[in-house]
């Protein structure tokens, strides 16, 4: 077997062992994996000085609310939490405080360019000097899809037997969505640089 040969054999049993253990996990799991990878992103843009602590905690006190009204106990979202510092030190306060922010927040992420998150929470009118948060938390989501959709048509062809390198996944996804290649794969190395979750390259 070639050295070529290797590898690609290689990679496609690490892809497939990658999709048939996210099979496996229970939605538990799932939601666990989910919320660990999207801290790791969010702190990863605090530390470039992208993102604000603020907006990062807005966004994960609201997905912790979301999974809270969705039947999730405190117990369970504890566990939850990747940082050891976030699961000893808590407070317990009422939905009834948090909801007001979770809420603005998300009516914040889909306001118009010129509507500041102190005009949402209706506590100012000016503006703001930053990029706003939700353009950030908008290319956030919009890298991951197109690493995401990289990924699946590595593991997609790995299924069928087949290899299918980088290079190509990209090239498919970004003929797919009408993109450059150049697009695809630069936001496929940055979701890569911000957390090690994703398929081998």
């Amino acid at each position: 077997m070639s050295k070529k040969s290797k590898r690609a054999h290689a990679v496609k049993e690490q892809v497939i062992a990658a999709l048939d253990a996210m099979k496996s996990l229970s939605d538990d799991e799932k939601y666990q994996v989910a919320l660990e990878a999207w801290c790791e992103i969010l702190l990863h843009e605090v530390k470039a000085g992208k993102l604000s602590k603020t907006a990062a905690s807005l966004d994960l006190m609201s997905s912790a609310l979301s999974a809270f009204d969705g039947g999730k106990s405190h117990a369970f979202l504890r566990m939850c939490y990747p940082i050891k510092a976030w699961r000893d030190e808590t407070v317990e306060i009422p939905k009834a405080w948090v909801r007001p922010l979770a809420e603005a927040w998300q009516a914040y992420k889909v306001a118009g360019p010129e509507t500041t998150l102190g005009e949402v929470m209706g506590v100012e009118g000016g503006g703001q000097g930053k990029r706003p948060a939700r353009f950030v938390m908008q290319s956030l989501k919009k890298e991951i899809r197109r690493a995401n959709d990289v990924d699946i048509e590595i593991g997609v062809a790995a299924m069928d037997s087949q290899f299918l390198s980088k290079e190509d996944a990209i090239a498919a996804v970004a003929e797919r969505h009408g993109i450059s290649a150049d697009a695809v794969k630069m936001a496929y190395n940055s979701a890569v640089g911000k957390r090690g979750g994703h398929f081998p390259k």
